[in-house]
């Protein structure tokens, strides 16, 4: 058996620019950039470090019914793993971070991100909130997701992660997230002075 891969940095580059948030969306146009605002908004507002756009509590206006009942299944699954009674979709392709959270979060393979990006930074302390956002199924081109192949490589990670240590401590205060950003080679401006950073 190949060795596990080295944990991936989520996402880096982005943090180090020093802004006050990071989002990023799925580029697929399934998601909306309108809903920027509303997603970055915690993390602006110093309220949440970690925040997932949730297509279940927002406007669902097309979502094919197989997709539907395996996004519902897995996000059942990530809430038991979390204990968190408000996680509504493990599988949203559209977040914001603080900066710390965006240097410390870690994907353990690469093959897909959504679940295991959560236990990480839900297991560092980070907090976490959702908001509604649009999402509309894509007009062109192929999700590489077949749940067959992607449950075998997604098990196996959720389980790496879970028995994983977490490699940075707790933060849920803005301030000690400028300070842990900082150790990440993170610009120590005040938020006031940034603007947010987003990757598709």
């Amino acid at each position: 058996m190949p060795p596990a891969a080295a944990p991936i940095p989520m996402p880096v580059k982005a943090a180090a620019m020093g802004p006050a948030a990071v989002v990023y969306l799925d580029a697929d146009g399934e998601y909306f950039p309108e809903d920027i605002p509303a997603v970055v908004a915690p993390v602006l507002a110093g309220t949440a470090d970690y925040v997932v756009g949730s297509r279940f509590h927002g406007d669902i206006r097309r979502m094919l019914a197989h997709r539907r009942a395996g996004n519902l299944a897995l996000t059942s699954w990530v809430r038991w793993l979390t204990r968190r009674r408000d996680l509504s979709d493990g599988q949203s392709g559209f977040r914001a971070f603080s900066p710390a959270a965006a240097a410390d979060g870690e994907v353990v393979h690469d093959y897909n991100y959504a679940q295991v990006l959560t236990l990480d930074l839900l297991s560092k302390g980070y907090l976490y909130t959702e908001v509604p956002i649009t999402y509309a199924f894509r007009e062109s081109g192929t999700s590489f997701v077949r749940l067959g192949r992607y449950l075998r490589h997604v098990v196996p990670a959720v389980h790496r992660e879970l028995n994983s240590p977490p490699l940075a401590q707790s933060s849920t205060t803005w301030s000690a997230n400028l300070a842990r950003a900082a150790d990440h080679a993170v610009s120590s401006r005040e938020p006031s002075g940034r603007s947010a950073a987003t990757a598709s």
